[in-house]
Parts: structure tokens; sequence; C-alpha cells
């Protein structure tokens, strides 16, 4: 690594960056947190192709690191599913994840409605008085059953604990 000699970049860009690559625009976009602080979404809108990241991943409940114990708490589902809707609206033809196969804007709306039925489960059951675990333990069959060709399972019951700290907290 003594060798290695970091280059910091001559372009920097807060919220949106067109990059012309010789007659293709590529357009960067950062929304805000979603999965992580640093999310940026990659287009080419003349082409109608949109490049995701682990904001979206092929056929999979999504990823939502939360380990205080290492301060990575940044992942903001709201911000996430807002994201998503975002480029939703823009009716990509060429979905390309950070994982999986391409797809389509049916892969994004998929992923934003599984988001919307967390959400509002999360939030209805702890109005209810439920407790973290009876929520992770009646929700995530529920939402195993709804998609049961999707990868990942084992991350639900993060989804749920992350959806339910940044909700339910009193």
């Amino acid at each position: 690594m003594r060798e290695v000699h970091l280059t910091p970049p001559d372009v920097v860009y807060e919220n949106e960056a067109s990059i012309d690559l010789g007659g293709r625009v590529v357009r960067l976009d950062h929304y805000s947190a979603g999965h992580t602080l640093g999310d940026q979404v990659v287009s080419i809108p003349a082409q109608g192709v949109v490049i995701l990241g682990d904001l979206l991943e092929s056929r999979s409940f999504p990823i939502m690191p939360w380990f205080p114990d290492l301060n990575d708490t940044d992942v903001d589902p709201t911000h996430w599913r807002e994201i998503l809707r975002t480029v939703s609206r823009e009716k990509p033809t060429v979905v390309i994840p950070g994982h999986g196969k391409v797809g389509t804007v049916k892969d994004i709306d998929d992923l934003a409605a599984h988001m919307d039925l967390v959400r509002h489960e999360v939030i209805r059951r702890c109005d209810a008085g439920d407790e973290l675990a009876k929520i992770q333990k009646e929700l995530t069959p529920v939402l195993v059953a709804q998609h049961p060709d999707w990868d990942l399972k084992d991350w639900i019951p993060m989804e749920i604990m992350v959806n339910h700290t940044r909700l339910c907290a009193k």
C-alpha cells in the first residue's frame, strides 16, 4: 500500500451532476441517505437506463444495516422509499440493481410497495402497543408469504427493527 497514491476528485457535486461522455450524458444524483449516506443513482436518461446500486437488489428483501455498536445507523427507509419513487417516475426501461439480474421499473415499484407495507404495519402495530419482538415474529412470515421467491429473508427482522427504531421511538 505504500506505493498507492490517492488522487482526489477534480469534480465534486452536492445533489446532481451531469457528465457528457462524448455525446452520451450520464447523470449522477444524490437525493438523501437511504441505504447509506452515500447512495448515488447513476442514469443515462436518453437510453432509459438507471443504476441503483444497493438501493435495489433484484428479487430481494432490502438489506438495512443497523449496527449501533459500530455506529452504523444511517439507513433511512423513509428516504429510501422516496428515492425509489423519484426514480420510478422517470420510467426507466433498464434497471440495473446492485446485485441480481437487470430488471425494469416494476422491480423498483415492487420494492417501494414492500417498504410501504412494512412501514404501515410497523406503525400500526406500534400504535397497538406491540413490542418489537412480537412485531418481528408476526410480520416476518407475512412478508415472506408476499414474496416467497425473494432472497435475503434473513434481513427481514432487521428491516422491521430499523423501521421500529425510526418510527416508534417515544
